[in-house]
């Protein structure tokens, strides 16, 4: 009722008062007639053109909100941008039996110890092929030491940086050898201490489930295989 009378109030009147089109369509209003009339009105219906009916005009304004709850419903249904993917998984560590870490602490212990009598290689070989094959072992395990390091600090498996008490004193003793004596023990040592190692890596590359620790593994008896070979 108050949007008719609304509506109602902005259709604009003529300065005569309100007009109605008559049946025929020539255009003419009540009111006027002749020929003399016909250019006059011709040029005032130009100028002011007739207004929509005021039922024409309420149905057209009906039509307004009807459209807008469509467009609102419309954009409801309507699929938006498309959710983005969801985020991978964080890939969790591969978990480390009791065995796994009885053998980390084992690899670890050969580690140190061949490093530290690979780095007195250098300076106490008599054979330049002893120095030189010093030099590799000390820079390949010490590659190899890093790995292991890596591998295990998602486990909260410490490792130790110092040799045991007894390699310690395997260490030491070979302190004391230059020359042909020492390349006899550290030959010797190193053969000693492959052969022990050999069925501890191949157990773990057996029974591990850890896929870089069985890596790891079997690159350290390659590396193992290899020192013998050019000691032989």
């Amino acid at each position: 009722m108050y949007g008719y009378f609304a509506i109602a109030f902005l259709v604009p009147h003529s300065h005569h008062g309100p007009y109605r089109q008559q049946g025929h369509g020539n255009g003419f209003f009540e009111g006027r007639s002749g020929r003399g009339h016909h250019s006059e009105l011709h040029r005032k219906t130009k100028e002011n053109p007739p207004i929509m009916s005021l039922p024409s005009r309420c149905k057209s304004f009906a039509r307004l909100p009807l459209m807008a709850v469509l467009l609102a419903l419309g954009a409801c249904v309507s699929p938006g941008q498309p959710l983005p993917p969801p985020l991978p998984a964080v890939a969790k560590a591969a978990p480390l039996t009791s065995a796994d870490a009885d053998f980390v602490q084992k690899l670890n212990e050969m580690d140190v110890m061949q490093i530290a009598l690979a780095k007195s290689a250098e300076t106490h070989a008599a054979r330049s092929d002893v120095a030189t094959l010093g030099a590799t072992i000390a820079k390949d395990l010490t590659g190899n030491q890093d790995k292991l390091t890596k591998l295990v600090a998602a486990h909260a498996i410490t490792l130790t940086p110092k040799p045991s008490s007894e390699n310690q004193k395997i260490i030491d003793r070979m302190q004391h050898f230059h020359g042909t004596a020492f390349d006899r023990s550290y030959i010797r040592s190193l053969s000693r201490n492959s052969a022990r190692m050999k069925p501890v890596i191949d157990a773990e590359i057996a029974s591990s489930k850890n896929p870089d620790l069985v890596k790891l593994a079997n690159d350290t008896k390659t590396m193992l295989a290899a020192y013998e070979a050019q000691l032989a």
